[in-house]
Order: C-alpha cells, then structure tokens, then sequence
C-alpha cells in the first residue's frame, strides 16, 4: 500500500536495511534476523529507538533478553556463587510423575551409611596416592625440600578432601559415594539449608563419627550426633510409597 508506514533497521554492525512494513520486522524478529543490538526508525523519523522499544517488537525482543540473562547466568561460575552467598537449593525427588517431599524419605541405616563412607574413602586414597606421587616429583626434582613438600601435601589434600565433600553435597547434593548407595543430607524437617550447615556437619564428623553407632541405635530419631547437633537427617532413596514412612 501507497500510505502504509516503512521502517529502517540497522543491524549490530551498523549496516542499514532497505525499507520494511510493520509485518516485515514482526517476521524477522521471529526468524531471529533482528537482535537486540539493532535500531529501528521510521522513514519519516530520523530518530533511532533500540529495537525492544518498539511496542510491536518489544513482547518478543523482552522474551529473548530474558533468554540471554538467564543463559548468562546458568554457569558453573554463577551457580557456585549463588549457593554459596545464598544457600543450598532444595531437593526434591521424583516416584514416576509426582514428586515428593524429602522430608518423607526414612532414615538410612549405618551399613549404608557406612558403605557410603567407604566408597567416599576409596576415592580420597587414589587422590592422596596422586598427591604423594606428585610431592615426590618435587622432592626428587629439589623443587621442595623434606620439610615443606610434606606440609604443602599434607595441606592440599586435607583442604581439597573438605571440598570435596561440601562442594558435592552443596551443588551436587550427594558425595560420589551418597549417590553410589543412594542417601544424601537433607534437613531435618525437609526444608533447604544454607551451604554452611554442610560445612559443620562435616567439621563434627572428624570428631563425633566414632560416636555414630551408638547413636543411631540408641537416639529415638536413629540419627548420628552430628546430625542432631545441625540438625539435619541422611536419608535413602525409596521408590515404593509404601515404606516411605519417616523415622
């Protein structure tokens, strides 16, 4: 049509593109030919608006920004920064369809518990048997000294097994060996629990794991001491609604 409105667009690169109607840009704004870099005027206007300004536009242009920010923001990066500035998300399970809540999962045993243990121990000895073997390398190179290669060993491997355990049972929700045998931590009335929850509960295993035994079978709740002091409960995973019954 003779009086029908046209419009200029200028790509990212700065290039301009021959004279559209108002139908044209909504096809390529769904085809993904105009960004959100582009600016956008009307032949009669000299004036340039970015292209999410335009109200025909702006529905679809405001959904890919959101697109953008949020794939910005799903990193590795982003995601360890927020769980450790703000806390551990929560964790829910699925029986087929329909989720259920955690807090409804029974209280796991001491075997699996210490199968668990035993499976997280095995792989904490291969990285200790890596870490002995590369501090050897630097002795036998006199990069380091007796003394200092076996503090430097000695501290790397007691701050990387911490985080081995509170980085996996903060993102991951589980160590290796959890997820082997099927429990994790949660808290004790199912709600989410802040990263540094994860980190007590570790720091009183070193000294309280002794005591678990006696505690499981002798607390009413049949949970270890360091659960009762952060008040959190190991739980194990059943799929059959019907022996879901907490503890």
């Amino acid at each position: 049509m003779a009086n029908e409105r046209l419009f200029i667009v200028k790509t990212e690169d700065g290039k301009e593109l021959e004279p559209v109607s108002q139908e044209t840009l909504v096809k390529w704004t769904e085809q993904g030919r105009i960004t959100l870099g582009c600016k956008i005027r009307s032949t009669l206007v000299p004036n340039w608006d970015p292209a999410i300004e335009v109200p025909f536009l702006k529905p679809m242009l405001k959904t890919k920004l959101a697109e953008k920010v949020e794939e910005e923001h799903n990193t590795f990066f982003t995601r360890l920064k927020a769980r450790i500035n703000l806390r551990v998300e929560a964790v829910e399970a699925t029986n087929g369809l329909v989720k259920t809540d955690v807090a409804s999962y029974p209280t796991a045993e001491l075997w699996i518990r210490t199968m668990a243990g035993i499976t997280d121990l095995l792989i904490l000895t291969a990285w200790a048997a890596a870490i002995y073997l590369a501090c050897a390398w630097l002795f036998a190179k006199q990069i380091l000294g007796p003394g200092s290669v076996f503090y430097m060993g000695f501290m790397f491997f007691w701050t990387t097994s911490l985080l081995y355990y509170i980085l996996s049972m903060s993102l991951k929700t589980q160590t290796p060996g959890q997820k082997c045998w099927g429990i994790f931590l949660i808290r004790n009335n199912g709600e989410d629990f802040w990263m540094g929850r994860v980190f007590f509960y570790i720091m009183l295993c070193i000294p309280c794991v002794i005591f678990t035994p006696f505690f499981i079978y002798g607390s009413p709740s049949g949970r270890s001491l360091q659960e009762i002091l952060t008040k959190t409960r190991m739980v194990k995973i059943v799929f059959d609604a019907q022996k879901r019954k907490r503890k």
